[in-house]
């Protein structure tokens, strides 16, 4: 099973989304093309300047609309990019157009880089932008283990389907005032709880945020967002659906092997507005708490944050120089490693089951008892029978 950039991947895609959803956004590209075929290239009207696979929201394209939403974008050149998601092995699937593109579209990221950048690179950059660094340290790879629980667990009590986590704000409209409700289509799914949630309005009537009160579950198609006003008009927002049941299950199962991962983790920061020397340190602060909620989340109950330290962008800087806006944390993370990758499936499947026993005398292995039918249907062997090594999942 892939590690490293899998994991470092997924991670920056969490913190990009949720972040840009908070207004945290670093770079935002008018985009003037998106190609029905797969992947979706998307064209812009300037250089992205990425240097990595960046982690980009994608809102408003009319026309080719399954190019809307949350993406790995791969460069293709200086103005182009291919998306991508990512499944929760950690491969990449190229998206797929669904119409030709007519017209509008503005894509979005958090960092300078586009995504998180892994490895000593920029290390030694004397800047403010926005960026995050992963180093890997050391590693350690040992045998059958179970997950450690070191860090917060995260319960695996959704229904079918997810809850709606962030929303991606793509116009602010004019003319809301504060009293304003904000609705949430229904949950897809019968037993679903209805997502809910509330607006922040600026003194000019336009809708800044909006913040998740009740995130719900049983969603699995993008809901409607209506506003009931009688003075605002053209506000739009696009939910962000939270990892599912199915996929909060895979991310907890027991791994055959085990391999203990440590990061260095630099973080820079700076506002949206540009540099300012005294709440780029709160801008850096946000962004290093988020890197750890979103790894509790993809890696629940096995990740351990250490403590941080406040660096220089330059150490050998002069004094005027000096700013002190990088923070560096360790960050270890204890990555599961399946005999058998799992795959996606329907929440609503039920699988069946089969343990077998091993015959002591023969050392052939013999049907037990199926969750169909409770019962063992064969002939178990004389002696002590001993069962055999059965991993979640095994036939």
């Amino acid at each position: 099973m892939p590690a490293l950039t899998p994991l470092v991947s997924a991670i920056s895609m969490d913190v990009s989304a949720t972040l840009v959803g908070a207004g945290f956004i670093y770079k935002t590209l008018q985009i003037t093309s998106a190609t029905n075929a797969s992947p979706i290239v998307l064209g812009f009207s300037q250089p992205h300047l990425y240097t990595t696979t960046a982690s980009v929201t994608i809102t408003g394209v009319v026309g080719n609309t399954n190019a809307n939403g949350f993406w790995l974008a791969k460069i293709v050149d200086d103005t182009h990019v291919a998306l991508y998601s990512a499944t929760a092995i950690g491969d990449q699937v190229a998206s797929s157009g669904n119409a030709n593109y007519v017209s509008g579209g503005q894509c979005q990221t958090a960092f300078a880089d586009g995504g998180f950048v892994i490895g000593q690179v920029r290390v030694e950059e004397n800047i403010d932008l926005p960026r995050v660094i992963f180093i890997p340290k050391k590693s350690a790879f040992s045998s059958r283990s179970t997950p450690s629980l070191r860090g917060p667990s995260l319960p695996n009590t959704l229904a079918a389907g997810a809850g709606i986590r962030v929303y991606v704000v793509s116009a602010q409209g004019v003319g809301y005032a504060p009293t304003d409700t904000i609705t949430v289509g229904d949950p897809d799914v019968s037993g679903g709880t209805p997502a809910q949630a509330s607006i922040v309005v600026d003194s000019g009537g336009h809708i800044i945020r909006v913040v998740p009160t009740v995130i719900g579950s049983g969603y699995k198609n993008v809901p409607v967002v209506s506003i009931t006003t009688s003075t605002g008009s053209g506000f739009s927002a696009t939910p962000v659906l939270d990892y599912n049941s199915e996929l909060l299950a895979q991310l907890q199962q027991r791994g055959i092997f085990t391999e203990s991962v440590t990061f260095e983790v630099q973080v820079w920061g700076a506002q949206s507005d540009g540099p300012n020397y005294d709440d780029d340190f709160n801008a850096v602060q946000v962004i290093y708490q988020q890197i750890i909620s979103s790894a509790w989340l993809l890696a629940s109950g096995q990740v351990t944050p250490g403590n941080g330290r406040w660096l220089e962008s330059t150490p050998s800087a002069t004094q005027v120089d000096l700013r002190g806006h990088v923070f560096a944390f360790d960050l270890t993370i204890d990555t599961p490693v399946l005999d058998q990758p799992l795959q996606y499936a329907d929440p609503q499947v039920q699988p069946e089951i089969t343990t077998t026993m091993q015959g002591s005398d023969t050392g052939t292995n013999e049907t037990g008892w199926t969750n169909a039918a409770p019962q063992f249907t064969g002939q178990l062997g004389t002696g002590n029978s001993q069962p055999a090594n059965i991993e979640p999942g095994t036939k």
